[in-house]
Formats: structure tokens, C-alpha cells, sequence
């Protein structure tokens, strides 16, 4: 009770302008203060969630305007506080509302303000407003949530973009005139940021550990918000992901093209055009270069395409768990692992995709040489299967690159090296529940186990 008594108190600080005086009972939150007081909706369970008052005059304007501006697309963000009468634990909550004829099916947003990029990986709820669809994103907010809250509320302008089955772009920015009142109201939210009253102490009180786990009992795991320094590089950007849009100079798509084909991502010519073919050559390079996978030629790609940046192989501190092994008919390392719905090939176009769009695949990246005289078949000199919990098994395909890297094969010539791919499929609703994750790989007669960290 302690806990749930501190994680109130602190998290109710963060937004003074509406709820540092909230009075709560001696054992759990007063309802009838929160719904008289402050207008909190309520829901039969015992949830509720407050806002600040011009944070929901925003949000009424918002679905005000869904039906002039659809069409083409609209957003808005705010925060909130959500909690259970209950359970008396409460958290903060950053919120992005798209309202759009794109089903985005969003699983990130990202912020950019100042050249400094949040990205929060976000759970997603569908909704109808009348004939219209609105998509709710949520990820809640831990120390660099509170620095894009913060970094918000002073910001004259910022560009949040939503990634999913599709992605849409808007700038919030103020200025003296609005073209619509659809830029209007993006531009608002900036301003109806609230403030904290300074940092929570999340060591002392566990806040972080107890929102993560309010918070993912209601929306999953691994909604989260992180932060990263844009890095300065020799293209410049119209928009920090402005290479994904069809306004984008053509000169910088071109710029961007000519790296992609020098570093082996793309063969051909769109006629600086940002076409499908290119954005899978970005993502090729992004997975290559260990990055979230997005599409979006962002700064820190150019950088790592124009030879400023060494490849990200895992993370730093998880090299001591790759490893390299040697057995009588080839040799294989194993370099670094990640997420994604898809793996590509070093020449885009012969990659492999989930089979099931509720999956994700764990990717494994590295290299393998055979020693033996004739081709070998991977499928059969090697087994891998990932191992969550020492109970839960997902078999893997295993693959390689013939044809200049432009086709996975199950079959490795004789005496030929080049990439290896261990693909496993496993359930999304898993994939970011931390447990005991194990890649066992057999070969050779030989069992070998990788420890992943989660």
C-alpha cells in the first residue's frame, strides 16, 4: 500500500495545473472529488482517466472537425493521468488521436523537437466517430516521456510521425495565421502540454517499475518512450522523416540514392521518387545497420551510409553474448538479433516476411563459411529453435544469400561464404514480455546455446 500510496502522490505532482491537490482517501482515490472536481470519465470498473481543462477543449474541437478534415488525414496529442479507483495506482499517460481514411494500425510515434527524436512505441485502439475511424495511440511516460512532455510545452514547432501498416505526417507549429483549423489544433496541443513540477524520484519510490506494470495489465508491454540525439550529416532533410513523403526535394532523394547504391542497398533508378522499391532499400540498410526498421531515412542512416558510424552489431554490452563456432562442415557466427516484421535481403526484394500478421519475426544476423566438399543444406546440418522460459519452443529457418545477395537459400555451395539469417517467427503479444529467451542452435552432433537479453 506504500507503494500505491507513493506512485499517487508523485505521479499527481507531474501534472500540478490540474491534479497536484487531488484529495484521495485513506486507502484508495476519492471518486466523487475526481469526477465532481475535475470531470474525470469514468468507466464501470473503477477506471478513470483526468485531463486538463484546455487539453479537453482540444480534444472536443478535435472530433468537432473530423468530418471537414478526414479526408486527409488529422492528429492530436495530449497527456493524462489514468488510473483505478481501486487499486488506488495512477500513471501518466502520453496520447496521440489520428483521425484518417489510412488504417495506420499504429505501433510507434515519433516526436521530433529540436532535433532531438522521441520514439514511443505505442498500443493502438480503433474507434468510430460516426462514419468516421479514429485511432487512439497510447505509450506511457517514464523519464524521457517526461522530457518530450517538457521538451513540448516549450516548443514553437514539432513533427510527430505514426508508423504502422501505413504512416502519416503532420507539424504542429504556432505561428500568428493558420491556413486550417486543422493546423490550428496540432499547433494548441503544444501549448496544452502540461508541465511537471520537476523530476519524480522513480529510484526511491519504484514509480517506474509500478507504471510499467499498471500500465501493460491495460495495454501490453513495451509502450514505452525513448529519446535520441539526431546526429548532424551531410544531406540535409526537409522534415526529420520528410524522405517518406511525396513532397520531398528530389535532390535529396537522389542524395540519399546514390548511398544506398554505393553501400549495396539498391540497384536502379526511381526517377528521385521516394517508390516503394526505395523505402525497402531504406529498411534494408536500417536492419543492416541494427536501427529500427521504419522506412524513414533519417539523419542517423545517412550518417551511418556515408561511413560516420560503425555498425550497431546487437547492443554494446550484449557482445559478449554473441558468439562464433566451428563444427566439420562449415563455421557460423552469430553478430547481432532484432525485431521486425520482415528481414530483407542485402539486395532488397528476396527477404522474408511474417506469415501471420499478429506475428514478428526474431531475426538473427551473421556469417557462415563451409568447409566441406560439396553444397550443403542448412535446413538439415543445422537446427535452431528459440526457447522462451525453457518451456516454450519456436522452431527457425535458416538461410543464406546467393545470386549477389538478392535471394535467401536454404543451400550453401561448396567452399562458399557469405550471410547468415536464422529467422524465427513467434506471437507479437510475446515478444516484449521479458523472461528467459534462449536461441539453441545444433549442428554438427554439437548443441549450443545463446542466452538473449530481453
Amino acid at each position: 500500500m506504500k507503494k500505491a500510496v507513493a506512485l499517487i502522490l508523485i505521479t499527481m505532482m507531474c501534472f500540478s495545473a490540474f491534479a497536484a491537490d487531488i484529495p484521495f482517501a485513506e486507502t484508495q482515490l476519492d471518486k466523487a472529488v475526481l469526477t465532481e472536481r475535475y470531470g474525470a470519465a469514468v468507466e464501470d470498473n473503477g477506471d478513470f482517466n483526468v485531463s486538463s481543462i484546455k487539453a479537453k477543449a482540444i480534444e472536443n474541437l478535435f472530433y468537432g472537425k473530423i468530418a471537414t478534415y478526414a479526408a486527409g488525414g488529422m492528429l492530436m496529442f495530449n497527456v493524462q493521468v489514468e488510473g483505478n479507483f481501486e487499486t488506488g495506482i495512477c500513471y501518466p499517460v502520453l496520447r496521440v488521436l489520428y483521425a484518417g481514411s489510412a488504417a495506420l494500425n499504429a505501433n510507434t510515434v515519433m516526436f521530433n523537437v529540436d532535433g532531438t527524436v522521441y520514439s514511443a512505441r505505442v498500443s493502438s485502439e480503433v474507434t468510430n466517430h460516426g462514419r468516421y475511424r479514429i485511432e487512439t495511440m497510447k505509450a506511457y511516460l517514464t523519464e524521457d516521456g517526461f522530457a518530450l512532455v517538457n521538451a513540448l510545452k516549450k516548443a514553437s514547432k514539432a513533427e510527430i510521425t505514426v508508423l504502422g501498416n501505413d504512416q502519416y505526417t503532420q507539424t504542429a507549429e504556432k505561428t500568428a495565421f493558420y491556413a486550417s483549423q486543422k493546423l490550428e489544433i496540432s499547433a494548441e496541443c503544444l501549448s496544452a502540454m502540461e508541465m511537471p513540477l520537476g523530476t519524480p524520484d522513480f529510484a526511491s519510490y519504484e514509480l517506474k517499475a509500478l507504471c510499467e506494470k499498471a500500465f501493460d495489465a491495460k495495454y501490453g508491454a513495451g509502450t514505452k518512450v525513448e529519446k535520441t540525439e539526431s546526429v548532424k550529416c551531410a544531406y540535409t532533410l526537409d522534415e526529420s522523416f520528410g524522405l517518406a513523403a511525396d513532397n520531398a526535394p528530389a535532390a535529396t532523394i537522389k542524395a540519399v540514392q546514390d548511398l544506398l547504391k554505393k553501400n549495396g542497398f539498391f540497384v536502379g533508378n526511381t526517377g528521385m521518387q521516394m517508390t516503394a522499391e526505395m523505402i525497402a532499400a531504406v529498411k534494408a540498410a536500417q536492419g543492416y545497420y541494427g536501427f529500427d526498421v521504419t522506412g524513414f531515412a533519417d539523419a542517423r542512416l545517412i550518417n551511418a551510409l556515408s561511413g560516420n558510424a560503425q555498425m550497431a552489431e546487437i547492443k554494446a554490452e550484449d557482445h559478449a553474448n554473441s558468439y562464433a563456432h566451428s563444427f566439420n562442415q562449415a563455421s557460423f557466427n552469430v553478430k547481432r538479433w532484432w525485431l521486425a516484421d520482415r528481414v530483407e535481403t542485402t539486395v532488397p526484394g528476396g527477404g522474408v516476411s511474417v506469415s501471420d500478421k499478429d506475428n514478428v519475426l526474431l531475426i538473427f544476423d551473421g556469417e557462415i563459411a563451409s568447409h566441406a566438399l560439396k553444397s550443403l543444406s542448412l535446413s538439415w546440418e543445422i537446427k535452431a529453435e528459440v526457447v522462451k522460459d525453457g518451456k516454450y519452443a519456436f522452431p527457425c529457418a535458416i538461410y543464406t544469400e546467393t545470386q549477389e545477395g538478392s535471394v535467401f537459400s536454404t543451400t550453401l555451395g561448396m567452399l562458399r561464404e557469405g550471410r547468415l539469417v536464422i529467422v524465427c517467427e513467434i506471437p507479437e503479444t510475446v515478444s516484449d514480455i521479458e523472461g528467459e529467451w534462449t536461441l539453441n542452435v545444433s549442428a554438427g552432433g554439437e548443441e549450443f546455446a545463446l542466452n538473449l537479453s530481453k
